[in-house]
């Protein structure tokens, strides 16, 4: 799964629509790339549990 988080210390609250970076790493996402000066894409792998 990928995220595109925004640093929360970058913008505004009320431009959080994708959470911040620091939210998604407390749920187990890891920074996988940049995509900007200030910007992650962060992953985390999920598992098929229907197998």
């Amino acid at each position: 799964m990928e995220g595109y988080p925004e640093p929360a210390d970058a913008v505004a609250a009320g431009f959080l629509y994708n959470g911040a970076l620091s939210t998604y790493e407390s749920l187990g996402f890891t920074r996988a790339r940049m995509i900007g000066k200030h910007r992650w894409v962060v992953t985390r792998l999920v598992s098929d549990k229907s197998s």
